[in-house]
């Protein structure tokens, strides 16, 4: 699924160093990578951006979020449990040599033998990729094309086409995607345009540098006030009525979504019990929400994981029974919360911080990583609750489903068997037509917040602000994401 471009900052002095915009069409930001880059190899909301500036896809999307060629065109097989694609002839890697059938099915059963655990809501469907000539690509599946959600799988950037050397390793300098790999360091990732991409436009970025954020990072609105130097960065709604004030009075270019992100709790392996249920359930109750929200604006308080009107929210969500009282065992010491560096600023730590001593008598002990090393951290299991905000509205419904169930351990655990078992039953549900499947995946998420398995608290939506010179009005407000492909220069 898309994500925000860079993890949450703020706008820095964008009135300082506009001319170095208009000099050169650099596009300049903070981003909190992990190496080595692999397209394939999605943890983070980083990881995906970089993905889909470096890889593109066999299908793609529309402005209007309808499915479209990408680097192929879909055909129909010779059964329904068989999908063709013909390679377009304008799909060239940045050196300008033709992408073969050859080099996609190399692409893929790379992807497959290095990251098959992540990918299985995929792979699991496939018997076989193959070549059938130069430019033709066959997939032969294990279930009919209207079961698979295929289509809408192969839009995901984990599916990019990668160039794949002989020992297997990849070549990102070699790219299918509107930009190339030319520097990859600690510091500093370096985005060459690919002039052989089959979507060039005039006005697109030369080049992007992307470097680690500021050591001092925490994620405050107005930290980078002084920073001249980058010209592009991602931020939220979710910010003080000061600083919301002051972001509608500048003249920058504004990209934004309406409601598109959650922020949430999850438990982590290590307070899977009976407890733990009681926990949330008592958190989901008697959490203060004005307290945790307090100072802050651009939020929609919700109980349910999923805006409204997506295919998933609940319209018949059940109001969970009064009377929780938070178990002894977590009023005996501070609870940990992991949480990534840059996604809860100070205010809203000391929001959260205010609003579970009010409960446990104990101020929660934050442990803050690097969004690079979150993932890691996550799987660790060594916290009591996960703080996490990620986009909710991606159109591939298996896609999302997919991230937080699939992964190991999955994102938001199981709460026991049968009916508890959210990962059997998503993958279950996998195999349902799309009106049935989308109600199991419903039922899924509801039941775990009923279990205490999850805890959706508030709504907010995505921002990016641009230095004049760079113009941001050709992203659709139907992407989750401002691309770097989508950026524009004046």
């Amino acid at each position: 699924m898309r994500s925000t471009l860079v993890f949450l900052f703020c706008f820095a002095a964008f009135s300082q160093g506009v001319a170095l915009a208009q000099q050169s069409k650099i596009i300049r930001t903070y981003m909190s990578f992990g190496l080595p880059v692999d397209p394939a190899n999605v943890k983070t909301l980083v990881d995906l951006d970089l993905s889909y500036a470096l890889a593109s896809t066999l299908v793609d999307w529309t402005d209007s979020r309808t499915l479209k060629h990408g680097i192929a065109k879909y055909v129909e097989g010779s059964s329904d449990k068989e999908a063709v694609f013909k390679i377009r002839p304008e799909a060239k890697w940045s050196d300008g040599s033709p992408i073969t059938a050859e080099q996609v099915v190399k692409s893929f059963n790379r992807a497959k033998k290095a990251y098959g655990g992540d990918l299985k809501s995929l792979f699991e469907t496939l018997e076989l990729i193959e070549a059938k000539d130069s430019s033709t690509v066959v997939f032969k599946l294990n279930r009919p094309i209207g079961k698979s959600q295929l289509l809408h799988k192969l839009t995901e950037p984990m599916y990019g086409i990668i160039s794949v050397r002989p020992d297997n390793s990849i070549e990102l300098s070699k790219s299918s995607g509107p930009f190339s790999l030319s520097i990859e360091s600690k510091e500093e990732l370096k985005l060459s345009l690919n002039s052989h991409w089959f979507g060039l436009e005039n006005g697109m970025a030369e080049s992007i540098v992307v470097r680690q954020p500021p050591m001092q990072a925490t994620g405050n609105q107005d930290e980078f006030v002084g920073d001249a130097w980058p010209n592009i960065v991602a931020s939220s709604s979710l910010m003080s009525k000061e600083t919301e004030k002051r972001y509608q009075q500048e003249h920058f270019s504004r990209w934004n979504r309406n409601l598109d992100r959650i922020f949430f709790f999850v438990p982590s392996q290590r307070i899977l019990n009976a407890d733990r249920k009681k926990l949330f359930l008592a958190l989901n109750e008697k959490l203060d929400r004005g307290t945790l929200t307090n100072a802050l604006t651009g939020f929609s308080l919700s109980p349910q994981f999923f805006t409204p009107g997506y295919v998933v929210s609940d319209p018949e969500f059940p109001k969970l029974k009064g009377g929780n009282l938070v178990p002894e065992q977590f009023k005996k010491k501070p609870l940990e919360l992991l949480a990534a560096a840059g996604r809860v600023d100070q205010t809203l730590r000391e929001n959260i911080s205010k609003s579970i001593a009010a409960l446990t008598g104990h101020k929660p002990h934050f442990i803050m990583v690097p969004l690079s090393e979150f993932e890691k951290a996550r799987a660790a299991g060594h916290y009591d609750i996960l703080v996490g905000s990620i986009p909710v509205n991606d159109p591939n419904v298996e896609g999302a489903v997919s991230f937080f169930f699939g992964m190991s351990p999955p994102f938001i655990p199981n709460s026991g068997e049968g009916s508890g078992d959210f990962k059997a039953r998503a993958i279950n549900a996998r195999n349902l037509e799309e009106p049935k499947r989308n109600a199991e995946y419903r039922k899924v998420f509801t039941q775990a917040v009923v279990d205490g398995c999850l805890l959706p608290l508030f709504h907010f939506s995505s921002i990016v602000v641009a230095r004049n010179g760079i113009d941001l009005s050709r992203v659709p407000k139907s992407d989750e994401t401002v691309a770097f492909s989508m950026v524009r220069f004046k």
